[in-house]
């Protein structure tokens, strides 16, 4: 009977409260790396501007460090449906929020992953039966989410690889797709779907963007967050970060984690970059086009289904055909770099102290040890000599402006950020090689290993990286394929400028 009562009187209170308002509940849901972070915080910082036009912000959060965030008021909710059978406390956490007789805003990136999956979509939108809610989802273009998700994972989750190994992993969520799925389980006015482009933002800002679609305009009343939030940190910050994730230093004590963290996006700030939309260039204009190509349709139907564009376009800014940047920023660099961690972190202090005496020393010790194990294996090269480079190169990019061989040294013009040669005169019987290199480099850079098999192309797959120095450096490069290799290509640099290869020869 004590059930039963309870259960008539929450039928009676939720109608009671239906009763006084059909208020909106408009639910943000990111989705990751699109602006979030900044929203959550202008949201908090205005609750009470927004109160007095109608919109209720319920526990606005707190911030309690420059560059970190908060992730939204949305975790409790988000908490209650990922655990599952608690539907009438959502539905009393919901009213208590509608008894304010104002629309309703909730944000959390973490219901665009309870919308990703099926079985949960369906529960959230039968949870929600009855309510008058909109679903508000920003949409990135995949390269860019990839490039800037890249920087977040090393950032803030260990992640120890280079970008390639991000997209090989499997693990990009495809965002696009979650949306047709959501078009299906809600009607069309439910569902308003911002494309994450600030040209495409109302006066060119999110802010505004974001309150136009909650139905209310900006005002100067607005206090506005500082310029920059959660700023992506730049390359060499980054690869910092990646290299820190290696030592594992700081894996397991988050303070010393978001302490460095917020030093590297200060250091980021400082030097011109953290900006939305400034996630570096981690991606060619050919890697750029082999993501997007799987998205195109569906681009297509969001933008004629959900956003009456007969078009079809969804997103208006250009491809870019450029290069990706260097990342390493070399031993000098990595040096720099660590004496202006060191000077952030002087003030005495446990954490402070962690980041000077382990992750800086840690990474500076990783760096030499890699440069070690190169040495080691110029050392360890035991086979026979297979391939000499004694000619120039026929077949190369339009990047490449010239190239001269003479006296056994290869100079190459680079007139782009995409140069790359074929090996001429190249046969191998085998897959087990090391690709031997003496480089003379103006600056520092990225140099590429491709290499292909019978019937392939090259690919982002079967390719090495190594970020090399300016000036005099030997280099090597092993290859270990199960499949007899036919062509190798090298991509000296991804910059402009004059680059030398003193030799370049193949063991077996």
């Amino acid at each position: 009977m004590t059930f039963l009562r309870n259960c008539i009187m929450y039928s009676k209170g939720r109608n009671e409260v239906n009763s006084i308002s059909k208020k909106t509940i408009y639910i943000h849901i990111g989705h990751p790396k699109t602006g979030s972070s900044a929203i959550q915080a202008f949201l908090a910082l205005n609750h009470e501007a927004l109160k007095k036009r109608g919109c209720f912000y319920p526990e606005p959060q707190n911030f309690f460090q420059v560059y970190q965030t908060s992730s939204g008021n949305g975790n409790e909710l988000c908490n209650l449906i990922l655990s599952g059978g608690f539907k009438n406390e959502i539905r009393s956490l919901l009213d208590k929020w509608l008894e304010q007789g104002m629309d309703v805003v909730i944000s959390s990136e973490q219901f665009s992953l309870i919308l990703y999956n099926e079985d949960s979509r369906k529960e959230f939108f039968d949870t929600l039966k009855g309510y008058n809610f909109k679903i508000v989802v920003y949409l990135r273009r995949f390269d860019d989410f990839i490039q800037s998700q890249y920087n977040q994972i090393v950032k803030n989750h260990d992640f120890t690889g280079h970008i390639e190994n991000y997209i090989l992993s499997g693990k990009i969520r495809d965002f696009a797709q979650m949306i047709l799925e959501i078009a299906k389980k809600i009607h069309k006015s439910q569902l308003i779907v911002r494309p994450y482009e600030k040209q495409q933002f109302k006066d060119n800002n999110i802010y505004s963007d974001f309150l136009e679609t909650i139905g209310l305009g900006f005002s100067d009343e607005f206090i506005l967050p500082g310029k920059i939030v959660n700023p992506s940190l730049n390359p060499k910050a980054l690869e910092f970060r990646r290299m820190a994730n290696i030592t594992g230093k700081d894996k397991h004590i988050i303070p010393t984690k978001t302490k460095l963290n917020g030093v590297l996006a200060e250091y980021t700030v400082e030097n011109g970059g953290g900006s939305a939309f400034e996630d570096g260039s981690y991606l060619n204009g050919e890697q750029r086009q082999k993501l997007l190509e799987p998205c195109m349709d569906k681009y297509k139907k969001i933008a004629k289904k959900l956003l009456n564009r007969k078009n079809g376009i969804l997103f208006y800014n250009d491809i870019p055909a450029g290069s990706k940047e260097s990342a390493l920023p070399g031993i000098q660099g990595t040096v720099e770099l660590a004496e202006y961690i060191l000077r952030k972190s002087h003030i005495p202090g446990d954490y402070n102290e962690m980041i000077s005496q382990f992750v800086v020393n840690g990474v500076m010790d990783t760096i030499i040890d890699n440069k070690i194990e190169e040495v080691n294996e110029f050392s360890n090269i035991t086979g026979s000599k297979i391939y000499s480079l004694v000619e120039e190169p026929i077949h190369h990019s339009k990047d490449i402006e010239t190239l001269s061989f003479a006296d056994g040294r290869l100079s190459i013009k680079s007139i782009g950020s995409d140069p790359w040669f074929e090996l001429p005169g190249l046969s191998m019987d085998t897959g087990n090689i090391y690709v031997t290199m003496e480089i003379d480099y103006p600056m520092d850079s990225i140099l590429q290993v491709f290499y292909r098999f019978e019937e392939s192309n090259y690919s982002e797959e079967f390719q090495i990286t190594k970020f090399v120095d300016a000036g005099i450096s030997k280099h090597i490069f092993a290859i270990k394929a199960k499949q007899k290799i036919t062509g190798i290509r090298i991509d000296p640099s991804n910059r402009k400028g004059i680059y030398k290869i003193l030799s370049l020869e193949i063991y077996s």
